[in-house]
């Protein structure tokens, strides 16, 4: 077997491994919402239960089969962005040429096509195996999952594909999002501070409040409910979470003292 063969081999065994632990999951709905709903199955219970097991597995393991060759280019652009990372925290920007660039993580988009996948095939069965039994609202609930987490899913998907189109990019001046649908653009000086924004993922959220006005290029979502924040950073880049908040703070605090 040559390295791409045995590339392809890891990327489909990762992607069984986490393809297993979704159909686990699967299975469990099944078994409890069967009796909770009074679903009739068209076929055998113990075959939807197999299903239930078997398709995220061919379906993660098909996908880490197809991504398999780019498990060294992801490992090599994540020690690319960690030396960075490391390189940008040390002393002031020298010059107005200082940039950093943190594209998009694959292997972490990765994980969120397959939750996006989950909830859309999660959709698909509340259309067509509870809505009978249901009826409308069951319907209603199963196409706003399928049109919202299919949606969100295929903007992950290009995402994936283009990694390196998409991100986080710092300069002296401000920093840019490019995201799928375009980009903004901040200045440090207009920036009221950096916050962590809990949601339901593991790893918060980097928002911010911002006193001037965005630099917009396509359509971009910039403000919270409420006005609880002006911009938000993207969720899927190589460092995430406080560590993506401790950087944005030491490159908008340096460069904004260095310019005073």
């Amino acid at each position: 077997m040559n390295e791409w063969t045995n590339l392809r081999a890891l990327g489909a065994l990762l992607g069984a491994a986490l393809g297993s632990a979704l159909g686990v999951v699967l299975v469990l709905l099944v078994v409890f919402l069967t009796p909770a709903f009074g679903i009739k199955w068209p076929v055998a219970h113990s075959a939807v239960l197999l299903a239930a097991l078997a398709i995220p597995v061919v379906l993660t393991a098909s996908i880490g089969a197809l991504c398999g060759p780019s498990i060294p280019a992801w490992l090599r652009a994540t020690s690319i962005a960690a030396r960075s990372l490391q390189t940008s925290t040390q002393g002031l920007p020298t010059d107005s040429g200082d940039r950093l660039a943190l594209h998009i993580s694959r292997g972490f988009t990765m994980v969120y096509v397959v939750l996006g996948l989950a909830m859309t095939a999660a959709g698909a069965f509340l259309i067509v195996a509870v809505t009978p039994t249901m009826g409308v609202l069951a319907a209603l609930v199963g196409w706003a999952a399928v049109l919202f987490f299919g949606g969100i899913t295929l903007l992950f998907l290009v995402q994936l594909i283009w990694a390196k189109r998409f991100g986080l990019t710092l300069d002296t001046e401000g920093f840019t999002v490019r995201m799928n649908l375009g980009s903004r653009r901040y200045r440090w000086v207009d920036v009221e501070r950096f916050f962590p924004y809990h949601t339901m993922a593991l790893q918060p959220v980097v928002a911010f409040k911002y006193r001037g006005k965005a630099e917009i290029h396509g359509l971009q979502w910039t403000r919270g409910i409420f006005g609880t924040f002006d911009g938000t950073l993207p969720q899927n880049l190589p460092i995430r979470g406080l560590a993506l908040l401790d950087l944005m703070e030491t490159w908008r605090s340096r460069t904004t003292t260095s310019g005073r």
